[in-house]
């Protein structure tokens, strides 16, 4: 008998790819949000040693200049926050979708997968069938010859 081949396994293969392509996508994606989420804590780091060091340095007595530049720095901090929380919330969302794409990519190969998991029973069964056939004509044959 000849050997098992899927008709369908470029396709297979090719939707495997794209599947590859997309958790990529998303690894991607993920990769941001992690550097985004350490940048807001880096930020929030030195917004709280600043901060600290502005209302102790503010209760010892600070110049107007000095005290309005430390304010609009602290400012500075919270807008640059604020900017990537913004952002942070925008990749989400792509995360979100991408993430979807992968479900549904993912579902296309497992489709294929159990239709060539099927193919390849049928394949084994007619296998089985031709041998069991084989077997009783040569059985058959012996009987008579006898």
């Amino acid at each position: 008998m000849k050997k098992f081949n899927f008709s369908l396994q470029k396709v297979l293969d090719y939707r495997k790819q794209l599947l590859e392509v997309e958790r990529n996508k998303l690894k991607l994606i993920n990769a941001k949000i992690l550097d985004i989420e350490q940048k807001r804590m880096e930020l929030n780091r030195e917004y709280e040693i600043k901060n600290s060091q502005f209302e102790e340095d503010a209760k010892n007595g600070l110049q107007a200049m000095e005290y309005q530049t430390r304010q609009d720095y602290l400012t500075s901090l919270l807008e640059e926050d604020s900017k990537l929380l913004s952002l942070l919330k925008r990749i989400e969302k792509q995360q979100e979708e991408q993430t979807k794409v992968v479900i549904k990519s993912n579902q296309n190969v497992l489709i294929l997968e159990r239709l060539k998991g099927k193919k390849i029973e049928e394949y084994n069964k007619d296998i089985l069938k031709d041998a069991e056939k084989m077997i009783d004509e040569f059985v058959n044959s012996k009987k008579f010859n006898k």
